[in-house]
Order: C-alpha cells, then structure tokens, then sequence
C-alpha cells in the first residue's frame, strides 16, 4: 500500500478493458466491473 492512498485498503485490478478496485477486507468490488469469470479468477 501507498502511504498517501485513500481508505479504504484496496486492491486494483485491470485485465483488457476491464477495470475494478476491490475491497481487501470484504472482497467486494467499490468501483468499475469485471465480469464473472475475471471476478472468479481474482478471488483466487
């Protein structure tokens, strides 16, 4: 993590065209999309 980055934790994700930033602690997307499939394979 980056000392000055905004809360909450994140991770960012890019694949193509796809874009998303994805909660670390609730592993939920905040912002963009992915498609199921990318989802999937990010979660694991």
């Amino acid at each position: 993590m980056y000392y000055n980055d905004h809360p909450p934790p994140h991770f960012h994700v890019r694949y193509n065209n796809q874009k998303a930033l994805v909660s670390i602690q609730t592993l939920e997307i905040l912002s963009g999309e992915l498609t199921p499939r990318l989802f999937k394979l990010v979660m694991e």
